[in-house]
């Protein structure tokens, strides 16, 4: 299935009209096609209530023609289901579903056309996949707590995933990224039991994680072994590197270009977006 670059990403390239309620308003709005970026908020916005695009509606009309919460209710099934490219999307949502702001219905609007447009996009499972499970962690060091992404890949596609916020303000990339592998850490420990059940891995095997962060990678993989500036975490660090003594996990260095769990750590770039897009999901490349 084709898909218009233009609607790749969920949150970032607002600025389409949506699907509404009893509104034949799916058309693109061809003079619209800026991504989204940090001064997006700032721009002036043009109210038009009888407009097409439902993205220059006022608030006022937003609120009585989207139920924000419900909306956001079903995106996040979706997201935690079926579609991990709507992980980013959903969980930025989330956060304003009490005295939501004008922007974050902008943002609500795009996500819905994005579906609109990708109705038929799903996780592909293959044959000649990855026999065992591989697991990226990852994180994103902005102002404010980091959000961590973690992902589990099998048989090509993605098996396991999650975006989400750290639980407290991190103060370097290696600490972010340390804070994002506890996380992958924990879920993939509950994964595994099921994994052994089916017998997709032995009790003896290894996880493989991936870290794409050479000083994070260093500190799990017990190449540093002075740890007197990681008190902070200490316990969730040094669970870490308990699992790893006890050969329940292994470390791997993954190159910033292809750690695939970067897709559930911010918005991206379009062609990235699409790019890490067909690979976890296994659209292929003529997606």
């Amino acid at each position: 299935m084709g898909v218009d670059d233009r609607y790749a990403d969920p949150v970032i390239a607002l600025g389409y009209v949506s699907k509404q309620r009893e509104h034949d308003t799916l058309t693109p709005i061809e003079s619209f096609v800026s991504p989204f970026t940090e001064e997006y908020e700032y721009e002036e916005l043009t109210i038009d209530d009888t407009s097409r695009d439902a993205t220059k509606w006022s608030l006022k009309k937003m609120q009585s023609v989207f139920d924000y919460r419900r909306i956001i209710a079903q995106i996040l099934w979706c997201a935690r289901n079926t579609r991990p490219d709507l992980s980013v999307a959903s969980s930025v949502l989330c956060r304003h579903a009490v005295n939501t702001p004008h922007l974050a219905y902008r943002g609500l609007v795009q996500t819905l056309r994005y579906m609109a447009s990708t109705i038929d996009l799903g996780i592909t499972y293959a044959s000649d996949g990855n026999k065992k499970p591989v697991f990226y962690c990852d994180s994103d060091f902005t102002t404010g707590r980091c959000r961590a992404g973690a992902l589990t890949m099998l048989a090509g596609g993605a098996l396991d995933w999650s975006s989400a916020l750290s639980g407290t303000v991190a103060l370097s990339t290696a600490e972010a990224e340390l804070y994002a592998a506890i996380i992958a850490c924990q879920r993939a420990l509950i994964l595994r039991k099921d994994m052994e059940q089916l017998r997709i891995i032995k009790e003896t095997d290894a996880l493989d994680f991936r870290e794409d962060n050479q000083a994070t990678f260093l500190l799990l993989d017990r190449r540093v072994t002075d740890y007197s500036r990681m008190r902070h975490i200490e316990n969730g660090f040094l669970k870490c590197l308990e699992w790893t003594c006890r050969k329940r996990i292994s470390w791997t260095h993954e190159p910033t270009k292809t750690m695939l769990a970067d897709f559930l750590t911010k918005c991206l770039p379009i062609p990235c977006f699409l790019r890490l897009r067909n690979l976890i999901m296994n659209l292929g490349e003529a997606v």
